[in-house]
Protein backbone atom coordinates (compact mmCIF):
# COMPACT_ATOMS: atom_id res chain seq x y z
CA UNK A 1 0.00 0.00 0.00
CA UNK A 2 1.29 3.47 -0.87
CA UNK A 3 1.32 6.19 1.75
CA UNK A 4 -1.98 8.03 1.94
CA UNK A 5 -1.72 11.33 3.84
CA UNK A 6 -5.50 11.42 4.36
CA UNK A 7 -5.45 8.33 6.59
CA UNK A 8 -6.55 7.85 9.27
CA UNK A 9 -9.54 10.06 8.71
CA UNK A 10 -10.58 12.35 11.52
CA UNK A 11 -13.06 10.95 13.97
CA UNK A 12 -12.51 7.27 13.11
CA UNK A 13 -11.21 4.60 15.42
CA UNK A 14 -7.58 3.64 15.01
CA UNK A 15 -7.24 0.56 12.85
CA UNK A 16 -3.98 -1.29 13.50
CA UNK A 17 -3.77 -2.74 9.98
CA UNK A 18 -4.37 0.63 8.33
CA UNK A 19 -1.91 2.41 10.66
CA UNK A 20 0.75 -0.30 10.15
CA UNK A 21 0.34 0.02 6.38
CA UNK A 22 0.80 3.78 6.65
CA UNK A 23 3.97 3.38 8.74
CA UNK A 24 5.32 0.74 6.37
CA UNK A 25 4.61 2.99 3.38
CA UNK A 26 6.43 5.87 5.09
CA UNK A 27 9.36 3.56 5.89
CA UNK A 28 9.51 2.52 2.23
CA UNK A 29 9.55 6.16 1.13
CA UNK A 30 12.36 6.96 3.57
CA UNK A 31 14.40 3.95 2.41
CA UNK A 32 13.91 4.89 -1.25
CA UNK A 33 14.97 8.47 -0.51
CA UNK A 34 18.04 7.23 1.39
CA UNK A 35 19.02 5.04 -1.58
CA UNK A 36 18.62 7.99 -3.95
CA UNK A 37 20.76 10.20 -1.71
CA UNK A 38 23.44 7.50 -1.45
CA UNK A 39 23.52 7.11 -5.24
CA UNK A 40 23.80 10.87 -5.71
CA UNK A 41 26.57 11.07 -3.10
CA UNK A 42 28.49 8.34 -4.93
CA UNK A 43 28.06 10.20 -8.20
CA UNK A 44 29.30 13.43 -6.62
CA UNK A 45 32.31 11.63 -5.16
CA UNK A 46 33.10 10.16 -8.56
CA UNK A 47 32.84 13.55 -10.22
CA UNK A 48 35.02 15.11 -7.51
CA UNK A 49 37.66 12.45 -8.18
CA UNK A 50 37.48 13.18 -11.92
CA UNK A 51 37.85 16.91 -11.27
CA UNK A 52 40.85 16.28 -9.01
CA UNK A 53 42.46 14.11 -11.70
CA UNK A 54 41.87 16.81 -14.30
CA UNK A 55 43.38 19.45 -12.01
CA UNK A 56 46.49 17.31 -11.56
CA UNK A 57 46.72 16.67 -15.30
CA UNK A 58 46.31 20.37 -16.04
CA UNK A 59 48.93 21.33 -13.47
CA UNK A 60 51.38 18.94 -15.12
CA UNK A 61 50.91 20.22 -18.67
CA UNK A 62 53.59 22.26 -20.33
CA UNK A 63 53.56 25.96 -19.69
CA UNK A 64 54.10 28.00 -22.82
CA UNK A 65 56.38 30.93 -22.08
CA UNK A 66 55.62 34.30 -23.50
CA UNK A 67 56.63 34.66 -27.11
CA UNK A 68 57.88 38.05 -28.10
CA UNK A 69 56.43 39.55 -31.21
CA UNK A 70 58.71 39.71 -34.16
CA UNK A 71 59.50 43.29 -35.10
CA UNK A 72 61.09 43.15 -38.48
CA UNK A 73 61.03 45.54 -41.35
CA UNK A 74 61.34 43.76 -44.67
CA UNK A 75 63.10 45.22 -47.64
CA UNK A 76 62.05 44.43 -51.20
CA UNK A 77 63.44 41.90 -51.86
CA UNK A 78 64.06 40.58 -48.31
CA UNK A 79 67.63 39.96 -47.30
CA UNK A 80 69.00 36.61 -46.15
CA UNK A 81 69.24 37.97 -42.58
CA UNK A 82 65.57 39.00 -42.59
CA UNK A 83 64.47 35.60 -43.90
CA UNK A 84 66.65 33.87 -41.31
CA UNK A 85 64.95 35.93 -38.58
CA UNK A 86 61.52 34.80 -39.79
CA UNK A 87 62.74 31.21 -39.97
CA UNK A 88 64.15 31.36 -36.43
CA UNK A 89 60.94 32.88 -35.05
CA UNK A 90 58.82 30.17 -36.71
CA UNK A 91 61.07 27.47 -35.26
CA UNK A 92 60.77 29.01 -31.80
CA UNK A 93 56.99 29.14 -32.11
CA UNK A 94 56.79 25.56 -33.41
CA UNK A 95 58.95 24.29 -30.56
CA UNK A 96 56.81 26.06 -27.98
CA UNK A 97 53.56 24.70 -29.42
CA UNK A 98 54.71 21.08 -29.34
CA UNK A 99 53.78 19.30 -26.14
CA UNK A 100 56.08 16.49 -25.18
Amino acid sequence: MAFNPTLPTEGTEIDAVELRAQFNALNDLIAAQAATIAAQAAQIASQAAQIAALQVALANTAQNPAISQMVLGLSDPPTQTQLQGIYDQLNTLTNLLVRV
